[in-house]
């Protein structure tokens, strides 16, 4: 048996089935700063977003901006959300899940929902107008739907 991080350790079992231990692991361990930054190359980051026990902070989420997966970074009620974070991510985050939960402030509420509001009006707008172009002929229903 040895310790990987504090009260995390690998039996004989668990090293077996490290990938599966490492998943639980990089969701639920209250991991630092440090830690991901020297063991950056076993992290796996997409679990990692959903991580509630890390104190994130901007410098973390900058850093690994690539690597973490924001579908689940918008779900995470962990995430130090100010106006300042928003925007700083405004391209990354899933507005839907942010606009729904339950832990993001109503003042960041207000920005996204204008915001929200455009990009759905645009994305049915070329939707119709695609539909217009299919229905007339201009564009061959196989490419339209590839």
């Amino acid at each position: 048996m040895f310790t990987i991080y504090k009260d995390y350790w690998i039996d004989k079992y668990s090293y077996y089935n490290a990938g599966k231990f490492y998943e639980s692991f990089c969701r639920n361990a209250p991991l630092s700063d440090d830690y991901i930054y020297q063991n950056e190359n076993l992290i796996i980051f997409e679990v990692l977003s959903l991580n509630k026990k890390i104190k994130w902070n901007e410098k973390l989420i900058d850093r690994y901006k690539e690597r973490l997966d924001w579908d689940a970074l918008s779900r995470n009620p962990a995430l130090p959300w100010n106006e300042e974070l928003y925007y700083r991510f405004k391209n990354k985050w899933n507005t839907a899940s942010l606009l729904n939960s339950t832990f993001t402030p109503i003042n960041i509420k207000k920005i996204i929902i204008p915001d929200y509001i455009d990009r759905s009006y645009n994305t049915l707008a070329k939707r119709d107008k695609y539909i217009s172009l299919l229905r007339e002929g201009e564009i061959d229903y196989f490419l339209f739907f590839i």
